[in-house]
C-alpha cells in the first residue's frame, strides 16, 4: 500500500518537473515573448483637410478648432481615442505590432475628413510619430465639404465663391455678407451693353451655376439701388437689413431662381419691374410702412400665388396697375390690385390674397 502511494507521489513530482522544466526552456528560447504584450506610443498629427478635386486650400484655424478625431488602430489589438474640440495632436498606447490606422474627423455632429495610414509599425517601449493627411468627406459636392461663407469684403466673397464647383438650386451655398456697400460694377449683358449694377450682382453672375443663399441683414445699406441684382439668376434666396428703406427699379428683374425675399417692415417703396420675372417666387409679403409698389413690379412670377399685405398704406394712386401677375404666364392685371382697395362687400385691405397656379383671380383668405 505504502509503495503504490510513494509511486503515485514519484509520478506526480516527475510531472511537476517536467512542465517547470518545458516552461524555463520556452521562456529562454523565446517561446513566450513578453514583448507581445509591451506597449509602445503612436503620436498623430493631423495635416490640414483638403481635396482632391476643386482644389480646396487648407482648413482655416476657426474650422479646424470646430473638428474633434478619432483614431482607429487595426492590427494585433483594436485601440480608439478622441481629441479634445481643437486638438490637432493625439498620443496613443498600443501593444506592439503593425497597424493600420483610420482617423476621422467630426464637425457639428457629422463626419467632416478623414485620412488613413497603413503599416504603421508601433514598437515596444518607444514612440512613433505619424502624420495622417486628412481629405475631405464627400459631401454630394464632388467630395469637398463646403464651409458657408461669413465676413464682410466682397472681394474676400468673390474669393470664397470663385473657389466653390458648381452646384444645384437645391445645393445652395449659404453666405453671409456684412457690409456698407454692394459696390459698382459693369458687366456685359446681351440685351443691354456695358450695364452698370453692383459689383455683387457681377460675382454672382460671373459665377455661372453656382447658386447662393444670401444674408445680407448685418449689413447697414439704406436700399437695394436700380439693378443691384439684375439677372442674378443663381441668387435663391436674400434677407435684406433692416435698415433698407426702398427697393430700385429691376433691382431683382429676372432672379429666375429666387425662391425666398424677406422685404424688412421699414420699406416704403418697390420700384417699377422690382421682381419682374423671378418665375420661381412663390410667395411674398408687402411690408406693413409700404405705400408704393411700381409697375410691372411683379409681372412674369408666374409661380407667385400669395401675397400678404402686412400694411394698409398703398393707396389707389400708390398700387400701379399691372403690379402682380395673373394667367398662366403672369401677365399684369389688376384684379389683386382691386381686391386689396376693395371696401365693399368683402373689404380688402391688411391680410393675405392668393390665387390658384395659373389663375386670373386673387382672392383675400
Amino acid at each position: 500500500m505504502i509503495n503504490t502511494q510513494l509511486k503515485h507521489m514519484l509520478i506526480l513530482f516527475k510531472i511537476t518537473f517536467l512542465l517547470l522544466l518545458t516552461a524555463l526552456l520556452l521562456f529562454s528560447c523565446g517561446g513566450i515573448d513578453d514583448t507581445d504584450k509591451a506597449f509602445g506610443t503612436i503620436t498623430l498629427n493631423f495635416g490640414g483637410a483638403s481635396a482632391s478635386q476643386n482644389a480646396r486650400a487648407a482648413l482655416p484655424d476657426d474650422v479646424m478648432a470646430e473638428l474633434t478625431h478619432t483614431v482607429q488602430l487595426k492590427g494585433a489589438a483594436t485601440v480608439m481615442g478622441t481629441t479634445e474640440m481643437g486638438e490637432q495632436r493625439l498620443s496613443v498606447s498600443a501593444p506592439a505590432g503593425i497597424y493600420t490606422l483610420t482617423v476621422t474627423a467630426i464637425r457639428n455632429g457629422k463626419e467632416f475628413a478623414e485620412g488613413t495610414a497603413n503599416n504603421v509599425k508601433i514598437e515596444a517601449g518607444k514612440t512613433t510619430s505619424v502624420t495622417v493627411q486628412m481629405t475631405l468627406a464627400d459631401s454630394g459636392n464632388g467630395g469637398v465639404i463646403i464651409i458657408p461663407f461669413t465676413g464682410d469684403s466682397l472681394d474676400a466673397f468673390k474669393a470664397w465663391l470663385d473657389a466653390m464647383p458648381t452646384n444645384t438650386p437645391e445645393t445652395a451655398y449659404n453666405a453671409a455678407l456684412n457690409v456698407t456697400s454692394l459696390g459698382t460694377g459693369t458687366r456685359i449683358h446681351p440685351y443691354n451693353q456695358n450695364l452698370t449694377t453692383s459689383q455683387l450682382a457681377v460675382i454672382l453672375v460671373e459665377n455661372k451655376n453656382k447658386y447662393v443663399n444670401l444674408n445680407l441683414s448685418g449689413s447697414n445699406l439704406i436700399s437695394i439701388e436700380e439693378r443691384d441684382f439684375y439677372f442674378c439668376d443663381t441668387l435663391t434666396s436674400i434677407d435684406i437689413p433692416l435698415s433698407v428703406k426702398s427697393i430700385g427699379n429691376s433691382a431683382f428683374t429676372s432672379c429666375t431662381w429666387l425662391t425666398s425675399i424677406i422685404l424688412p417692415y421699414g420699406v416704403t417703396s418697390i420700384g417699377e419691374s422690382a421682381f419682374q420675372s423671378c418665375q420661381n417666387l412663390p410667395s411674398i409679403t408687402i411690408p406693413i410702412d409700404a405705400i408704393s409698389i411700381g409697375v410691372n413690379a411683379f409681372i412674369g412670377c408666374r409661380a407667385l400665388t400669395s401675397v400678404t399685405f402686412a400694411g394698409s398704406s398703398v393707396s389707389d394712386n400708390g398700387f400701379s396697375n399691372n403690379a402682380f401677375p395673373e394667367g398662366p404666364a403672369g401677365n399684369g392685371g389688376n384684379n389683386l390690385k382691386n381686391a386689396y382697395l376693395s371696401t365693399s362687400p368683402n373689404p380688402g385691405g391688411i391680410g393675405t390674397y392668393t390665387r390658384d397656379p395659373g389663375g386670373t383671380t386673387w382672392i383675400k383668405n
